[in-house]
């Protein structure tokens, strides 16, 4: 959801400069919190009650997510959405990170 609400408020300058931004601070923290799946979205991070974990994963879905849409489904957000729904329709039998096949963006982050 973040990401739409980015897209929509921000310019496109605005929007591509908070990307690289957030990009950078998973660089910055990938070794103190890069350890978990994205699957687990949140379940490490709010245990520790530590604002910068938490917003980790938050980054590093927004750079997922900004994947998935530009890069995967040439900035078609239904596409991505298609994909979601016939996971879910599959009956959800692997992780969502797999089912859209993103170990190696998620490893390059």
């Amino acid at each position: 959801m973040r990401i739409f609400i980015k897209k929509l408020t921000l310019n496109e300058n605005q929007f591509d400069e908070i990307a690289k931004i957030e990009l950078e601070l998973i660089l910055l923290f990938k070794d103190k919190y890069g350890k978990h799946s994205l699957d687990d979205f949140g379940t490490a991070s709010y245990k520790a009650e530590n604002l910068t974990s938490i917003m980790y994963d938050y980054w590093r879905s927004f750079q997922t997510i900004k994947y998935l849409v530009e890069e995967r489904s040439n900035n078609n957000i239904h596409h991505v959405f298609e994909v979601y729904h016939r996971w879910h329709k599959e009956g959800r039998k692997i992780s969502l990170t797999q089912y859209f096949n993103l170990d190696s963006f998620l490893n390059s982050l």
